[in-house]
């Protein structure tokens, strides 16, 4: 290989990794990401008002 060759005679040279991801493919991945936040979120909110909601009964006597 000649000296100045982009890859310097390595493929696995840092070059080869810099292949451009399709757009598509990246706006999937937003679009993913986003999803898992908010399911993630939801499920905060949710337990939150479990808890608060259960809140209220702790001063109540527990009829078994």
């Amino acid at each position: 290989m000649t000296r100045n060759s982009p890859t310097n005679g390595n493929m696995n040279s840092q070059d080869a990794t810099n292949v451009a991801i399709p757009e598509a493919t990246q706006r999937k991945q937003l679009i993913t990401i986003r999803a898992f936040t908010v399911v993630i979120l939801a499920g905060f909110k949710a337990f939150g008002l479990m808890v608060a909601n259960m809140g209220r009964y702790l001063d109540r006597p527990v009829d078994l």
